[in-house]
């Protein structure tokens, strides 16, 4: 699977999480269920990932996934080494 593929599913993976009530209402649904309440930073946020993406030609969607998954409080720092 391409990087873009990726990054597509995890564009998709954060609206799905927006969206939809999670079966079980452990501690990530409860999170998105706070967004759910207060949808409008992840819509502006969601719109600006796609500004940039057109921006930059909308050729390359390797950077949709990562800005979605921004929006909803990814934590990218756990697979970056700190020294």
């Amino acid at each position: 699977m391409m990087a873009q593929d990726y990054s597509l599913i995890a564009a998709n993976h954060a609206e799905s999480n927006v969206d939809k009530l999670s079966p079980t209402l452990d501690k990530v649904s409860l999170y998105f269920a706070a967004i759910r309440q207060n949808p409008q930073p992840f819509k502006s946020a969601r719109r600006s990932c796609l500004l940039i993406y057109i921006d930059a030609g909308s050729a390359d969607a390797r950077m949709i996934g990562p800005c979605f998954s921004s929006a909803v409080g990814a934590d990218f720092f756990g697979i970056i080494p700190v020294q």
